[in-house]
């Protein structure tokens, strides 16, 4: 490691000593390399507050030696005049969610929204003042979550006519028994639909059915949709309609989400706009502006009425970034409510052991609506 490197992080070290010593804000140098993304775990942080500590968006890419300010990983202080169970309050800020905040404190969303007296998928106000959960709490939530994800079964299949095997997740948590929504994830091309349901599961079983169809055709050992939307179409209507068959009323027909990667993010597009009832309700990673064709702005105002939010995620690094940004366009000038996210830290990929809070905010925003 270079001398001018090491200077900086004993510069970083040492000014952090200072500021703990004296009660202020933690401060972090910028080395080679370094992303908000990466120091913003490194500290414990979400990268939003990082970012908004610093005055600066997600995105940004940092210079050599900048010094970036840490936000408390407690962002409320201590409050001894709280009710019985609370030990601090959160003022909600642009961006937030309740999963974002419930990460950043190291508490389930379930025991945040308990002690708010508010449901899991509401939309959270800005400025609205939160009780966050004692520390002596935290590990019991998480531990029962756990535990409910571990007694639940495991990965399943369904065996589709017409559409191959199908894998899927129950839910887990409060919707467990009850009706709940279906997630259904397309892969993209040369994707494994069973190991893709399992690296997805400790992200979305908690907001319902996990469903992972494939496309018929394979492509370098996987699996891919043939750059055929109509034909993925059929997979997936057969895979809701076989889930709902064996389950019942369990599995919710209407208002389902949608994520898809890379050509699936194409399959996607073509189903949701077609079927925003059913699927009111998109993640699209890897998203074009060129998916939906010349007649994309159309289909999209048709089905605004029905569709209700929509999360475009695709890394800065990603060659479709621009092209996500125009679908943007498209989908904000519809009506629909919008967010487009484009981290630094990805390229073409789905990162979910790397950054799972990424995808997991986006859920909950689109829980909300």
């Amino acid at each position: 490691m270079p001398s001018w490197v090491r200077l900086l992080l004993l510069t970083g070290f040492l000014l952090g000593l200072v500021a703990n010593a004296q009660g202020e804000a933690r401060v972090h140098v910028v080395v080679p390399g370094q992303t908000l993304g990466g120091i913003a775990r490194r500290y414990d942080v979400s990268t939003a507050e990082l970012a908004r500590t610093n005055h600066m968006r997600p995105g940004d890419i940092l210079p050599v030696g900048k010094r970036l300010v840490i936000p408390d990983r407690v962002s409320a202080s201590t409050n001894p005049g709280a009710p019985a169970g609370v030990r601090a309050r959160y003022s909600v800020v642009g961006g937030d969610t309740l999963g974002s905040i419930a990460l950043r404190h190291r508490v389930s969303i379930s025991s945040l929204a308990r002690a708010n007296g508010i449901r899991e998928t509401d939309v959270l106000r800005v400025g609205q003042s939160l009780l966050i959960p004692p520390a002596e709490n935290r590990r019991d939530d998480a531990s029962a979550e756990a535990t409910a994800a571990a007694a639940s079964p495991g990965l399943q299949t369904l065996e589709v006519p017409g559409a191959g095997p199908v894998y899927y997740f129950e839910p887990v948590g409060r919707r467990r028994l009850g009706l709940a929504p279906v997630i259904m994830y397309l892969h993209g091309r040369g994707g494994d639909p069973a190991r893709d349901c399992r690296r997805w599961a400790p992200i979305a079983r908690s907001f319902g059915w996990l469903v992972c169809p494939g496309g018929a055709g394979y492509y370098a050992g996987g699996r891919t949709w043939n750059n055929d939307w109509p034909a993925g179409s059929l997979v997936v209507t057969k895979s809701l309609r076989a889930l709902r068959d064996r389950y019942g009323r369990r599995v919710q027909l209407y208002g389902n989400t949608l994520i898809g990667f890379s050509e699936g993010a194409f399959v996607a597009m073509n189903v949701g706009v077609r079927a925003p009832r059913t699927f009111n309700r998109w993640l699209i990673l890897g998203a074009s502006d060129g998916y939906l064709g010349p007649g994309g702005p159309s289909l999209l105002a048709k089905g605004r009425s029905s569709l209700h939010r929509v999360v475009l995620l695709t890394g800065v690094h990603d060659s479709v970034v621009h092209e996500t940004r125009r679908a943007g366009v498209w989908v904000e000038q519809s009506g629909v409510s919008l967010r487009v996210v484009t981290p630094a830290t990805l390229a073409h990929e789905v990162a979910l052991e790397r950054e799972a809070s990424l995808y997991r905010d986006a859920l909950v925003w689109l829980a909300g609506g």
